[in-house]
């Protein structure tokens, strides 16, 4: 375990490092890099994480604690992959950055289509999540298992926008 309370660690290099029960509680990560690093039970509390640099190639052998202080710090700017590898609950993930920011600044998509507009639909599903614009999209979240039409219908109350892709195939299709 090593303790990072308070400390700078601005541009350090952390990467493919081992980061098991450490605590970053009042760190400074501005660049610092995570690349491919272990984590495992580290607790990361009123620290900024956004600036911090490879989070998403994280490898993950234990929960790990962000703070909701972190997370506000943040402005919500962490990367989804991070915190999920960190076992912040999916539901709090989809409604983070309305939290963290001015409720207009966020805008979430329910993607409807037909299977045989799926090229379409990955292009326009990863165009929307360049753009900050967080998306339901089956392929990625429907998990093995889900009731399908009860699913989709939850999901589509969840987000604030229900876009249909209107086409041909989808004019057809039995849904």
């Amino acid at each position: 375990m090593v303790d990072f309370t308070w400390t700078d660690l601005d541009e350090a290099n952390l990467g493919r490092t081992w980061i098991r029960k450490s605590v970053f509680n009042g760190a400074r990560l501005n660049g610092t890099n995570f690349q491919e690093a272990g984590i495992g039970d580290a607790k990361f509390g009123d620290t900024d994480l956004s600036t911090a640099r490879r989070l998403e190639t994280v490898r993950y052998h234990a929960p790990s604690t962000v703070g909701v202080d972190t997370i506000y710090k943040s402005k919500g700017n962490i990367p989804e992959a991070f915190l999920r590898g960190c076992g912040v609950p999916e539901e709090f993930i989809v409604y983070m950055r309305s939290l963290v920011g001015k409720a207009i600044e966020f805008y979430s998509c329910f993607i409807s289509y037909s299977s045989k507009d799926n090229d379409f639909a990955k292009r326009l599903h990863s165009d929307l999540q360049q753009q900050g614009v967080r998306c339901w999209f089956a392929p990625e979240d429907l998990k093995i298992g889900d009731k399908f039409r009860m699913r989709i219908d939850e999901s589509i109350r969840v987000y604030d926008k229900l876009m249909v892709i209107l086409s041909a195939n989808s004019i057809r299709s039995r849904w």
